[in-house]
């Protein structure tokens, strides 16, 4: 199968389908599966390593918020896209994929949300998912890879903090 036929499930949201981004993926892979904003651009660490990588914006039918394309070199290393609504439902989803290799606490903002980072390093496939709610946040895809390797070099820094008020207690 090659580079196009791999990612098609991921661009039609099939997720169930999703077994892994192909080795050496580049951004011509995607052509015709998405539309690449060059002037929406720029670079950021992944994983506990903090590992650099640049990223571009992509927008696609289906991705409200647009695709953001990680790439260290040449090579597609992580598709993350906010606000992504699988086919089907989250339940039904869920219940088609094995089990996660790990359930991890993410954030949401400022808000921690127990259990929410569904992780398939198997099928390289993280899920984000709003417990209760049977909704997505987020999704990510990468190649098939270990759950150490995934947190080390692929995982997004999702932790963040409200600002203090002005006047507020810094410490």
């Amino acid at each position: 199968m090659d580079a196009y036929q791999a990612l098609v499930p991921f661009a039609r949201r099939e997720l169930g389908r999703w077994h892994g981004l192909p080795p050496h993926t580049r951004l011509a892979d995607l052509a015709g599966l998405v539309e690449v904003d060059a002037d929406y651009a720029g670079r950021g660490l992944l994983g506990s390593r903090f590992m650099a990588a640049d990223w571009v914006g992509a927008a696609a039918d289906g991705f409200p918020h647009g695709i953001r394309i990680w790439r260290r070199g040449d090579d597609v290393v992580l598709l993350d896209a906010d606000g992504v609504q699988p086919v089907g439902d989250l339940a039904s989803l869920l219940a088609e994929l094995d089990p996660p290799g790990a359930r991890w606490d993410a954030w949401l903002g400022p808000v921690k949300v127990d259990g929410s980072e569904w992780v398939y390093p198997d099928r390289g496939l993280t899920i984000f998912a709003i417990p209760g709610s049977g909704t997505v946040d987020r999704v990510l895809a990468y190649a098939p890879t270990s759950l150490d390797e995934y947190a080390g070099a692929l995982r997004p820094h999702t932790e963040m903090h409200p600002i203090p008020e002005a006047g507020g207690d810094l410490t």
